[in-house]
């Protein structure tokens, strides 16, 4: 067998075919696999266990030995003070101060020979050859070697030492020594003794250094002990008979005690011998250390089935038998041996030379595909979830891009060309405002050709309306009520202007993306005047008694600044805050992505249940505001400050979301805006971009049904005029009416039933109803004091307790203990107020009321319901300017009008079902992200689509959300990307121009 013939530390023979030619080995194939414990310095070997062989790997270099339990125990054993002692055979004597295997002794010269070198089979009893391995002397028992072994080394004992052994050595010769008498000699030992040794030592350094022991021990590394007296007669140290230390007639049925001859599994050293014992035991777990003189620390056995520490011989401490599994460690005998050694961790794998690491066998190698195998498939599972991740994170890609370029999509780019003019005057005529916001339907009227109808002209209608115009459609918007506009309407009694249900617009700073949406619905012809820079008060108790006012200011940093100053023991709670708003301010993009997404790709993404890993909007949109705010801080005025804000979108503390309440405060963080003019001019300036386009807008329409088709596609409405209806037909119908009026009053019963439209309707519930007082004043806003700041009144800092008692209360105990008064002055916000309405001002309050205190009277005609309604009513105005009037008292006998809505009065005027605020309730259910998908523009019915705030969310930008959808899904194009392109692309010309 052709080999290196070089013998290794645990390695019975290297060398042979089967090992490779030479000694070399495939660095690319090299695999890790499981090794055995081995001395520090031992080199690569290979081990036999059950007729089975494998591959360790070259070790790395030699380096400073430590304690083997300072990589698990760091801070349990101290670093070591001085050198520390290469682990040693506990059969192995004391290392002498000249010892040249102790690696603080100076090195000494290479003795001439090794004193168990001369031994007969001096290889066979080597302590540094594996004893299992096929280095062992011949004659000792190996269990399960295969024929073709046992064939083998009967052809070896038949060649002699002149013959064609196989060994290392290469044909002929000893087998560990020279090329011997007639041998061919192939191996490195082989070719010419020392010399070709010296030539293999040259050839791979990482051999020579992998030796245990120094220079001086190089023979004996080699050779190794032989038969020597000491093994058979007693001792101090390796007694032969004692109940520790049989003797070696046992033939090692107790310990393994070497003897010549006998069948042990484990060659060890006399205890006279030089020579460097073996580094631990074949099957033994741990290293063994060395005694030292005079130690009167246990000694570990060298069984192979040990794994605790055994005393000492003079201990009295009893031995267990040797068949045992040594369920535990003994007790030291000495208070002052160090503790049991701890497994030692395997050490990295060093690369060696080529030349000294042997080819596998075949066996080996089927191993290594089967774990390969392992490995791919491992890495299979791994690699799916993110392939499948990255492919619908493409898929997103693709889309949006689909939707992006207009020269994929078909329809025409509504935001093609900047269709800002230079605002006209403010137009004062009622006449001509109301040739705009006060058309009456009439069948006549009826553009032909329509492409689209709206029902319903809130901002969500109009908006959807205006777009598709600005994309080339011809549109018509049928309102119910008398006045155009929804919730942006005004009415005027007694001279008094109000408004319905525009208080304050955020995000409206020039050059913002919403600013500049809203200035290409309108022409450019929609101002804004800002607030000034407190813009919401945050009043807890009585305004002018022990209560407390905390203002809010608007600008990123002055909003939690001034925050800081009026609380100054709080700044880690407001930061905390600030992280949070901050953290969710990008998810609202989430909200059109979902509703945009094709139902199948967005049914995936939720599915996946990444979103909330993904983005920190719907993380929070299951918690909360509450909650959140609550593990803040535990002021309770801060609390209070930190959740003010909940009114203007209508859910209480507990039951609102996090990711809600965070979009409102960062609508505001810029400050606030209010329209001049008024709310009404939203409106009177969106109407006519409609029909520029051929299209119109009618009030006093209320639309009975949608049509269907006879393959059920929405294909026109009926619309009562007087006793009769008139149908118009159209290929596209829009809803503004909001989600259950659509789904439940105006779909017939077939098309309700379906499951689409029933799931949607089971993720969303009724909002809360409000109830709105109206004040006309004679004076100006000097003279009464009234500024434009909104004003948010509670009695106490326990908002959502409050809030709780009163809405499950009676009417009657209701209307005496009103939590929460939201109060603003109109007049005083609109510049061009003391131009329309000179010596007149206007005050609106808004609070809470359920549905069902005024619920008895719902069929009754408006303005005809009778004096218990009309009392109940009063009994809430009064309960309410009483609290008002503690905040402006320069009101009081000012008063020239004064009327109260209740929740029956927005189902009259606008249309609200239960006489809600802000449409469907805007809870924790309706951000969730599987709500978020479900309820969308398009429905199940082919050719009806949704918009408003319904869709999206409640106010006035909520609504507007809603309508860039609808018409995006229409359009079958991104209308975001659109404007923000053209924006774009307008700021890059004036920054050419200004150049």
């Amino acid at each position: 067998m052709r080999g290196s013939g070089v013998p290794d530390p645990e390695v019975g023979r290297l060398g042979g075919s089967r090992l490779g030619r030479r000694g070399t080995c495939r660095r690319d194939k090299a695999l890790p696999l499981r090794r055995p414990l081995r001395a520090p310095g031992a080199a690569h070997g290979l081990r036999r266990d059950g007729g089975r062989r494998w591959e360790w790997g070259c070790a790395e270099p030699p380096q400073p030995p430590r304690p083997l339990g300072s990589r698990l125990l760091p801070s349990v054993l101290p670093a070591p003070q001085e050198p520390v002692q290469p682990l040693r055979s506990p059969f192995q004597p004391p290392l002498s101060p000249s010892d040249p295997s102790d690696p603080s002794a100076p090195p000494s010269p290479r003795p001439p020979h090794c004193p168990c070198a001369a031994a007969p089979h001096a290889g066979s009893c080597s302590p540094h050859l594996h004893p299992l391995g096929r280095g062992a002397r011949r004659g000792t028992t190996i269990p399960s070697v295969h024929r073709a072994t046992r064939k083998r080394r009967r052809a070896e004992e038949e060649a002699g030492p002149g013959g064609a052994g196989r060994g290392p050595a290469g044909r002929g010769g000893a087998r560990w020594g020279g090329a011997g008498p007639g041998g061919a000699g192939r191996g490195p030992v082989g070719r010419g003794g020392a010399e070709a040794a010296e030539l293999e030592r040259d050839r791979c350094p990482e051999r020579d250094s992998a030796r245990p022991g120094s220079a001086a021990g190089e023979q004996c590394w080699r050779a190794g002990p032989a038969a020597s007296p000491q093994y058979a007669s007693p001792s101090p140290q390796y007694p032969s008979a004692s109940p520790q230390y049989p003797s070696a007639a046992s033939r090692c049925r107790q310990l393994p005690v070497p003897a010549h001859g006998a069948q042990c599994q484990l060659s060890l050293p006399s205890p006279s011998s030089q020579c460097p014992g073996p580094a631990a035991s074949a099957q033994c777990r741990f290293p063994v250390p060395a005694p030292r003189p005079n130690s009167q620390c246990p000694v570990p056995a060298p069984s192979a089935q040990c794994h605790f520490p055994v005393p000492n011989s003079q201990s009295q401490l009893p031995v267990p038998s040797p068949s045992s599994q040594c369920p535990m460690p003994l007790p030291s005998p000495s208070s002052q041996c160090p503790p049991p050694l701890l497994p030692a961790v395997r050490p990295p794998r060093a690369r060696c030379s080529r030349s000294c690491r042997p080819r596998r066998c075949s066996r080996f190698r089927g191993a290594e595909r089967g774990s390969r195998s392992t490995m791919w498939l491992q890495a299979l599972f791994f690699l799916v979830p993110l392939l499948l991740l990255l492919l619908l994170l493409l898929l997103l890609l693709l889309l949006l891009l689909s939707r992006m370029l207009p020269r994929v999509s078909g329809s025409r780019n509504p935001f093609a060309t900047d269709s800002r003019r230079p605002p006209a005057p403010l137009v004062t005529d009622k006449a001509v405002r109301r040739t705009v916001v006060k058309t009456v339907f009439s069948a006549e009227k009826v553009p032909p050709g329509l492409d689209a109808i709206v029902v319903g002209s809130g901002i969500g209608g109009l908006a959807a309306a205006a777009l598709l115009a600005k994309a080339g459609w011809r549109v018509l918007v049928l309102e119910q009520h008398g006045k155009l506009g929804g919730c942006c309407h005004t009415f005027t009694e007694k001279g008094f202007e109000f408004d319905t249900g525009i208080h304050y617009v955020g995000q409206m700073q020039e050059g913002s993306l919403m600013r500049f949406l809203v200035d290409q619905l309108t022409d450019g012809q929609l101002e804004w005047a800002p607030l000034p820079a407190i813009y919401d008060a945050v009043v807890l108790g009585d305004p002018h008694g022990a209560g407390r006012t905390f203002h809010i200011h608007s600008g990123k940093r002055e909003y939690f600044q001034r925050l800081k100053e009026q609380f100054p023991g709080e700044a880690a709670a407001i930061d905390e805050f600030q992280q949070l708003l901050k953290s969710t301010r990008r998810g609202v993009v989430l909200l059109g992505i979902l509703k945009m997404l094709p139902r199948f790709l967005a049914g995936l993404l939720i599915r996946s249940r990444l979103l909330p890993h993904l983005c920190s909007f719907c993380q929070l949109a299951s918690r909360s505001l509450k909650d959140v705010v609550d593990g803040l801080t535990p002021n309770p005025e801060l609390r209070a400050v930190l959740s003010y804000i909940f009114p203007t979108y209508g859910v209480l503390p507990s039951k609102a979301s996090f990711s809600m309440h965070s979009i409102l405060v960062n609508h505001f963080l810029h400050g606030a805006w209010y329209p001049k003019g008024g709310a009404g001019e939203i409106a009177f300036h969106t109407i006519p971009v409609i029909r520029k386009a051929g299209g119109d807008v009618f009030g006093k329409a209320p639309v009975q049904r949608i049509l269907l088709d006879a393959q059920g596609r929405a294909c026109g409405v009926s619309v009562k005029k007087g006793q009769d209806s008139v149908d118009i037909l159209a290929p596209v119908i829009i809803s503004d009416a909001g989600i259950f009026n659509t789904y439940e009053r105006l779909l017939p019963a077939e098309a309700r039933a379906l499951p689409e439209i029933q799931a949607q309707l089971r993720m969303v519930s009724h909002g809360e109803g409000g109830f709105t007082v109206f004040v006309g004043l004679s004076g100006s806003r000097e003279e009464l004091g009234l500024e434009p700041t909104n004003y948010f009144m509670f009695p106490g800092n326990d908002l959502d307790g409050m809030m709780k008692r009163y809405l499950a209360s009676s009417r009657e105990e209701a209307a005496n203990n009103i939590p929460l008064l939201f109060v603003t002055s109109p007049s005083a916000k609109d510049p061009t107020w003391e131009m329309r309405h000179p010596g007149k001002s206007t005050l609106a309050i808004v609070t809470f009321a359920r549905y069902e205190w005024f619920e008895e009277w719902k069929d009754k005609q408006v303005h005809k319901r009778g004096d218990d309604y009309e009392d109940l009513k009063k009994t809430f105005v009064d309960a309410i300017m009483q609290t008002v009037s503690k905040l402006y008292p320069r009101i009081e006998g000012r008063i020239e009008y004064l009327s109260g809505g209740t929740p029956l009065t927005n189902q009259h005027y606008i249309a609200s079902p239960h006489g809600e605020l802000y449409g469907t309730d805007h809870g924790i259910a309706r951000l969730r992200a599987e709500a978020i998908a479900t309820v969308r523009a398009d429905t199940a019915v082919p050719s009806l689509y949704l918009t408003g705030q319904d869709l999206c969310l409640g106010g006035f930008m909520g609504a507007l959300q809603g309508a860039i959808i609808c018409a995006s899904t229409i359009l079958k194009r991104n209308l975001y990307a659109d404007v923000a392109w053209l924006k774009m692309r307008l700021q890059a010309t004036s920054s050419k121009k200004g150049d």
